[in-house]
């Protein structure tokens, strides 16, 4: 639980992530609840009221992401839109 709890407090803490890195803590956070069963509805419910705050026409991705000046298939606008469906409804299934 500790490692969650860390996780967590980071993920908060930080709220001036791009988008695109707090995709991807949701994802680790989603991951990491379905692995150790964590049943904690406060960690459940700050990553849903992240993902409806993603605002997908101005989804904002570090630069640290690029690859030789571009970004990967992965991180462009139109994937995001399903990954944050998704992602809203395996929090909501936990």
């Amino acid at each position: 639980m500790n490692d969650i709890k860390f996780a967590f407090d980071f993920f908060y803490k930080h709220k001036e992530l791009d988008d695109f890195s707090k995709l991807v803590m949701i994802e680790i956070i989603i991951n990491f609840i379905k692995d150790k069963g964590i049943t904690d509805e406060s960690i459940k419910k700050y990553c849903k009221e992240v993902l409806v705050r993603i605002d997908t026409s101005l989804f904002t991705v570090d630069d640290s992401y690029k690859y030789n000046g571009e970004l990967p298939p992965y991180v462009l606008k139109e994937k995001i839109t399903q990954r944050i469906l998704d992602d809203t409804k395996a929090l909501e299934s936990l």
